[in-house]
């Protein structure tokens, strides 16, 4: 909201949570109950295709990237978020110049400046969340 102005609204399909809930444990417990959270605050679920979970080792860290389609029919404005276990917090993570909103469509991508900071933000994840996102924002089949 601070960074875009956008405010989310409960179902909107223009917005996909991308997460490693489901795989990854988190302290020795499961984390597939984040799916129940991410359906009653956002209503995003995986009958609705807006909850995509991605496969990663049982030892990987919890995160969760919620994606937006822009109104403008081209951004693809993502939020990645990842649990930090000496905090035991989510850590929303920022780009070099601040910005926690990052646009990940494939224009962004091919612009050298914008795919170094996104790989910066996401990490070793950021291949999976980038091409699934944009599968995902072209109607890509779910399965």
């Amino acid at each position: 909201m601070d960074e875009k102005g956008i405010n989310f609204e409960k179902d909107d399909l223009n917005l996909a949570v991308l997460t490693s809930a489901g795989y990854v444990y988190l302290n020795g417990t499961l984390t597939d109950p984040c799916y129940n959270g991410i359906f009653k605050v956002l209503g995003a679920r995986l009958s609705r295709k807006n909850l995509l979970p991605v496969h990663q080792p049982f030892y990987k860290p919890l995160w969760f990237t919620f994606v937006l389609k822009g109104y403008d029919g081209k951004t693809l404005n993502s939020v990645f978020i990842v649990y930090d276990p000496t905090t035991r917090q989510l850590i929303v993570k920022e780009s070099s110049n601040g910005t926690k909103v990052n646009d990940i469509r494939p224009k962004a991508m091919n612009d050298p400046a914008k795919d170094n900071a996104n790989s910066r933000v996401f990490r070793s994840v950021y291949f999976n969340i980038e091409s699934i996102a944009n599968a995902w924002k072209y109607d890509a089949p779910y399965d």
